[in-house]
């Protein structure tokens, strides 16, 4: 990375220096212990137990995702740095894809500490995790974190000002997990039904508890286009999808919804990159 990709190198080194990985690290570890001891009775010894503790990142880990990325590529724009480093051999997208990984590095950093600190609970509670729980889980997690982390550095190529991303993407966490189920499902439901009631579509379109034995197909693609669901289904499936793989057997939920639920992370991912560095290409940086 000191040769091929010097950004990565001073974006990571800045990040350190700055203490903010510290304080995120600190934080989100902080926030595993603040809710395994406000309910101790969420890890059990049941089966999947660190899968489903592992669901309570869900609207931390946005957050946290827009923290570290929201200046990826902004900052250097505002700072002027962009002309500075556009005069050595490099290209605008080179810039892009290197700021990208710094944030991934970074966040993935802070990340494996609060999954470690979730590991260690799980074990000294139930005993163990097993293998492909552990990676179906820690695949997952890292997949919509990442997901976050693309949408917010792809906004940071696109926006002139820092203030800019954090508004776009508090608004698109607010649409996407605040407002998800209350409004933006029922707001599709009015579009396909004719009704804003969601009635038994949530129960049935629920990724942990579903059992996708009948009812309406067409919500468990639409309810998957939010993140969150993507996520929790991505979960569940990916386990079902490497038990099968071991054991022989076969998947009991379809393949359909999940897959669609596994694309719309990937599309978070790569879609606000690709766009946002088409444009930053494009941008006047006088």
């Amino acid at each position: 990375m000191s040769f091929g990709y010097p950004l990565v190198r001073a974006d990571i080194t800045d990040l350190v220096r700055s203490n903010l990985l510290w304080i995120l690290t600190g934080l989100l570890v902080l926030l595993v212990f603040a809710n395994w001891a406000a309910d101790p009775t969420m890890i059990d010894a049941s089966s999947q137990s660190f899968l489903l503790v592992l669901l309570q990142f869900t609207h931390w880990l946005p957050l946290f995702a827009i923290v570290i990325g929201y200046d990826a590529v902004v900052r250097l724009r505002e700072s002027g740095r962009v002309r500075l480093l556009l005069g050595q051999p490099t290209t605008r997208r080179t810039l892009v894809i290197q700021a990208f990984l710094a944030r991934v590095i970074a966040f993935l950093a802070v990340l494996s500490a609060a999954i470690l600190v979730v590991l260690v609970l799980v074990v000294t509670q139930t005993g163990s995790v097993g293998v492909l729980e552990f990676v179906a889980g820690v695949g997952s997690v890292a997949l919509y974190g990442l997901a976050w982390l693309g949408a917010t550095v792809g906004v940071s190529a696109m926006a002139a000002t820092g203030r800019q991303v954090i508004g776009v993407m508090l608004i698109a966490y607010t649409l996407l997990l605040a407002l998800w189920e209350p409004f933006v499902a029922r707001v599709l439901a009015l579009a396909v039904t004719g009704s804003g009631e969601l009635g038994g579509l949530i129960e049935f379109a629920d990724p942990a508890v579903v059992t996708y034995a009948e009812g309406a197909t067409w919500f468990l693609y639409a309810f998957r286009l939010g993140p969150a669901e993507a996520f929790t289904g991505t979960v569940f499936y990916s386990y079902e999808v490497l038990q099968a793989a071991v054991d022989g057997g076969s998947v009991a939920v379809p393949h359909g919804p999940n897959l669609f639920g596994v694309g719309v992370l990937l599309a978070w991912l790569a879609l606000p990159l690709l766009v946002g560095s088409w444009l930053f290409q494009r941008v006047d940086l006088e």
